[in-house]
């Protein structure tokens, strides 16, 4: 399966509604693809075909993946969320 890693997002109302992200190569921790916007749909989609997706730790343009992330659900609004809400998602930059 593939790895995706999310390096900037976008919030609305406390939930993630879309994500900067791309396909990476966890040996070369380098980008296979360059990272473009998506809505989280695709994000939840990618998982629900049992790719990982991780939030990327690095900010100089390289790839550290870093915790990966789940689908939630709150008051009916499907995002994505890391364990214990783990501050390394809420702390990308935003779009």
């Amino acid at each position: 399966m593939a790895l995706f890693a999310i390096n900037a997002l976008h919030q609305q109302n406390g939930y993630v509604t879309r994500v900067r992200w791309g396909l990476v190569d966890p040996l070369q921790e380098t980008w296979l693809s360059d990272p473009e916007e998506a809505d989280v749909l695709d994000v939840l989609n990618a998982l629900r075909a049992g790719h990982t997706v991780c939030v990327n730790l690095a900010r100089d343009g390289s790839v550290v993946p870093g915790d990966p992330v789940h689908q939630t659900a709150v008051s009916g609004m499907q995002s994505i969320a890391t364990e214990d809400e783990d501050p390394s998602l809420h702390g990308l930059p935003r779009f």
